[in-house]
């Protein structure tokens, strides 16, 4: 039990400092244990060396910056705390098969080399739904705004206002058609891009109209509250996806949302290449 924990502590340790030097000696006054068994400790309940397991879990990060944001390539590795960008490109190139500016301008956004953060009981994700959709149509009114990228993992409050609108005027259920690009506020900011209407065009207030593509989807369904549902989305996008390595192609992510007297159910499709 006590192995467990410490283990535990060192994953939550660095997961908080991974744009903070990270040492050996800083692990060590952190655990009070030797380096030699903080070592063997971590490999044992891991599966990986401790120094693989950190840069793995920077480069990850760099990965989402670089996708996301409009962070500069030379401020991200610094960020992550790689002593150059000639440094940063050759550690990351290693583990994603690629430039940092190659992945940055992907079409496709690669997510199977991403380690996502790993705990003593980490499970194999379940496979995914896959699901074949042909093309439809949204009716309703488009919002764009921008969300800082460390605010992703919880509800945005413009984003579930106009929802809840939506439930209470429009009825359920509500489809969204979402698509990220990076913002213009800082280079910290995700630009967030979301028609939200319905199915039905003589139910909708705005006569405007988005089409999704035909293809192959990722299908999650989830019933709770918004806040579970997100970290349902974050596990969907950061552990599953990037386990089975499926790639997120361009389209909308679509989500569809029910409210009835047993609250809110939902169901979102990823587009993906197989």
């Amino acid at each position: 039990m006590i192995k467990v924990m410490t283990v535990t502590d060192m994953l939550s340790y660095i997961e908080e400092n991974l744009e903070n030097k990270i040492s050996l000696d800083t692990i060590i006054d952190y655990t009070g244990y030797s380096r030699r068994y903080i070592q063997i400790l971590f490999k044992r309940h891991i599966n990986m060396p401790l120094w693989q397991y950190i840069k793995y879990r920077r480069i990850s990060r760099a990965a989402l910056l670089l996708r996301l944001t409009s962070s500069k390539i030379i401020d991200v590795a610094f960020r992550l705390q790689f002593d150059s960008q000639q440094s940063f490109n050759r550690e990351f190139k290693k583990i994603m098969n690629c430039t940092p500016l190659q992945y940055r301008k992907m079409k496709a956004w690669d997510l199977a080399p991403i380690v996502s953060s790993r705990a003593v009981d980490f499970k194999h994700p379940t496979p995914p739904e896959i699901c074949s959709l042909d093309k439809g149509i949204i009716y309703g009114s488009e919002v764009t705004y921008e969300q800082d990228i460390t605010e992703a993992s919880r509800p945005f409050p413009l984003r579930w206002r106009i929802i809840e609108n939506h439930l209470q005027s429009v009825g359920s259920p509500v489809y969204l058609l979402t698509s990220y690009k990076k913002g213009n506020k800082s280079n910290q900011s995700i630009k967030i891009n979301t028609f939200i209407g319905s199915n039905d065009k003589n139910s909708a207030h705005k006569i405007k109209s988005r089409e999704y593509d035909e293809g192959e989807y990722v299908r999650m369904t989830y019933k709770g509250t918004k806040e579970e549902y997100i970290n349902c989305v974050n596990h969907l996008y950061l552990v599953t996806l990037p386990y089975y390595q499926l790639k997120r192609k361009e389209g909308y992510d679509i989500e569809k949302i029910t409210k009835d007297s047993c609250g809110l159910s939902f169901e979102l499709l990823v587009p993906v290449t197989l």
